[in-house]
């Protein structure tokens, strides 16, 4: 839903406080995780400001979840934007949204999914790069696993 109503409320000529309820995380398409963490800050790149607060996580076919959008409308051209290459790994995050009947079992996953990006990393990156690279792991309980990279480069 969120593909779908983003480009009227940017045009619309007025600020948008929109409210969505349903799967936050659902198959076929990306997760809310996404916007938040990819798409909305290469948005903003452009000139675009959006806003986004995830106060709960909803899985298909249940729901449950729940997400406002604040969004501002285009006043002015979109900016351009150039991005050639990634440039150097500089974060990696990944959330273990699963769930599970008790927090230590989420953190344990966390755990080792940290672990196991450590060990992939090794295939391409010096341990060196590896100690500069910040890896953080948590765990939602709910049911999924999300996993985002920053570069340092900027657009």
């Amino acid at each position: 839903m969120t593909q779908m109503i983003l480009p009227p409320l940017l045009f619309s000529g007025d600020s948008s406080l929109v409210t969505l309820k349903g799967g936050t995380l659902v198959s076929h398409s990306p997760p809310i995780r996404y916007y938040e963490k990819i798409l909305f800050p290469l948005l903003t790149k452009f000139g675009i400001d959006v806003k986004i607060k995830v106060n709960s996580e909803g899985f298909y076919p249940n729901g449950g979840g729940e997400v406002e959008y604040k969004v501002e409308p285009v006043t002015k051209p979109l900016a351009p934007i150039k991005i050639v290459s990634p440039g150097k790994l500089k974060n990696v995050w990944i959330e273990v949204i699963m769930k599970v009947d008790d927090e230590a079992t989420g953190n344990e996953y966390a755990k080792d999914m940290k672990k196991e990006v450590k060990r992939r990393l090794r295939a391409k990156y010096t341990d060196e790069e590896i100690e500069g690279i910040n890896i953080e792991a948590k765990s939602e309980f709910h049911g999924n696993l999300v996993n985002w990279k920053q570069s340092k480069k900027k657009a």
